[in-house]
C-alpha cells in the first residue's frame, strides 16, 4: 500500500536484444558472452524455454555505458608546460 506522500513506482523500461544490439554495437553471441561472464547484466526472461521473450531494463545498460565510458583513458588535448 503507497503512503500518502509517496510517488507512485513505475516499471522499468524494458528493451529487446535487438535495442540493446544498437545501442552496444555488438553482435548477439558477444552480448550473450558478456551476460555469461557476468559483464554484462543478464536480460528477465518471460518463461521457462530457451526460446523465452528476454527483456533488458534499459537503466541498466545506460549504466553500463557510463561505467565503461567513466573507466575510459580519456587523452588530454591542451599542450603541456613540459613542451615550452
Amino acid at each position: 500500500m503507497l503512503e500518502p506522500d509517496m510517488p507512485p513506482s513505475y516499471p522499468p523500461r524494458l528493451i529487446a536484444i535487438e535495442d540493446v544490439r544498437r545501442i552496444l554495437g555488438l553482435k548477439n553471441s558477444a552480448i550473450h558472452a558478456k551476460v555469461a561472464s557476468g559483464e554484462l547484466p543478464a536480460p528477465i526472461k518471460f518463461g521457462e524455454s530457451r526460446r523465452a521473450a528476454a527483456r533488458w531494463i534499459e537503466s541498466e545498460i545506460a549504466c553500463y555505458v557510463m561505467a565503461k565510458a567513466a573507466a575510459r583513458r580519456v587523452f588530454n588535448a591542451a599542450p603541456s608546460d613540459e613542451t615550452a
